[in-house]
């Protein structure tokens, strides 16, 4: 199940943190959108769906942040908050780290007819299950072709991103619920995948410049 170019090595231990964060969030929350970052890391802020490995020499204080990641020993409440920090401390460093790579451009796939088709399962994928949708390396598997080539075609053939064209979805389905329902707007972001009807409220204004209360008083007005 390793992906050709990775190894690792036999009798070796190994150690790692892994940092899951909503994409949305790398922007909003913690700036990693600025154009001043690596573009990997920009990108990513900004929705792109390309798959990002870079093998990396690990720094001093990277293997630091990570042993108070380990050996964090604080109550439930404060561990969440120190998490957060160290969890945004690591991927500082891991930006800059980056940073001081050489670059290394990516030549553009070249699709074939059977590609494109490819792309479009994929899309029909999303627009079946936009509620829960696959991530993207299971979506490129259930499509039949690599990530590169479904982020680069997807993009080609219908002018956004995956995750955009996910996110896009979900909203239009909540427009639809918001002004042919009376369900609660909890409720709706729930139903679309939304966990938290803040983040919800404020992906949906972003997508239609009003607010979902704002979209519901339209209706009954």
């Amino acid at each position: 199940g390793v992906d050709d170019g990775e190894w690792v090595e036999a009798n070796v231990d190994l150690s790692w943190v892994t940092v899951f964060v909503r994409q949305e969030l790398l922007g909003t929350r913690f700036g990693f959108d600025s154009p001043r970052l690596p573009p990997a890391i920009n990108n990513l802020a900004r929705g792109a769906d390309a798959f990002i490995l870079h093998n990396r020499p690990v720094a001093p204080r990277i293997v630091q942040a990570m042993m108070n990641i380990f050996e964090c020993d604080y109550p439930a409440d404060l561990r969440c908050i120190y998490l957060e920090a160290k969890s945004c401390e690591l991927a500082c460093m891991l930006a800059h780290s980056l940073s001081t790579a050489a670059p290394n451009p990516q030549p553009v796939p070249r699709l074939s007819a059977i590609d494109i088709e490819c792309v479009h399962a994929a899309r029909r994928i999303i627009l079946d299950r936009y509620r829960d949708p696959p991530g993207f390396a299971a979506l490129a598997r259930q499509s039949g072709i690599n990530r590169n080539k479904l982020a680069y075609g997807f993009r080609r053939q219908f002018g956004m991103s995956v995750a955009e064209f996910a996110i896009d979805c979900r909203l239009r389905e909540a427009l639809n619920l918001l002004t042919d329902t009376q369900l609660p707007i909890g409720l709706i972001a729930e139903r679309i995948g939304y966990a938290q009807p803040a983040s919800f409220s404020s992906a949906f204004s972003k997508r239609f410049g009003i607010t979902p209360r704002a979209a519901r008083g339209r209706r009954e007005s």
